[in-house]
């Protein structure tokens, strides 16, 4: 069933999250035409478990990949420039869509709330990184969001797929 999830039991996906995060972005699994792909993955993950887990599951998972994939050494952070740049971009995307869909999403039983305010708030997240180095508004709302428009929609799709996913509750069998 899905649902909201006892948070004392978020921190396994919390690391698959962050270790998942970190073998995407330092092993580029799907190079090429799929490069948007990686990205969907996951922002579809942050997601998920913000919607199950609530917002603030998904900024210390997304708080804990991002501190992953920068200070694992990468090609991101060959400079501060980079280094800067990358926990903006990374970091900042993933703080907006595990706001807006941990607070928004409060029922994840109902599937559609879920894909919906992910594609928003990769939206919204989307136009709020970009808003210091938009110079052409036409270029911004005619060439950039319609070349994130695949990674948007792929998002929300994969969204539902790690819902499922993390609405699976393991198990911590104690000893009597």
């Amino acid at each position: 069933m899905i649902g909201r999830k006892d948070r004392g039991k978020s921190l396994i996906w919390i690391l698959f999250h962050s270790l998942f995060s970190l073998f995407l972005y330092r092993f580029h699994i799907l190079p090429g035409y799929f490069e948007f792909l990686n990205e969907s993955i996951m922002i579809g993950s942050i997601a998920a478990i913000s919607a199950i887990y609530g917002p603030s599951i998904g900024f210390i998972s997304s708080l804990i990949s991002t501190l992953l994939i920068v200070f694992i050494p990468t090609i991101y952070t060959s400079n501060l420039v980079n280094l800067i740049s990358t926990i903006w971009c990374i970091f900042m995307r993933q703080i907006v869509v595990a706001g807006f869909t941990g607070i928004i999403v409060d029922t994840p039983e109902r599937i559609g709330r879920t894909p919906c305010w992910t594609f928003i708030s990769h939206l919204l997240a989307t136009i709020f990184i970009s808003l210091p180095f938009i110079a052409n508004l036409e270029y911004f709302l005619g060439t950039t969001i319609p070349r994130h428009a695949p990674i948007f929609a792929s998002s929300s799709l994969l969204s539902i797929i790690f819902l499922t996913i993390y609405s699976i509750t393991p198990k911590i069998r104690t000893k009597k």
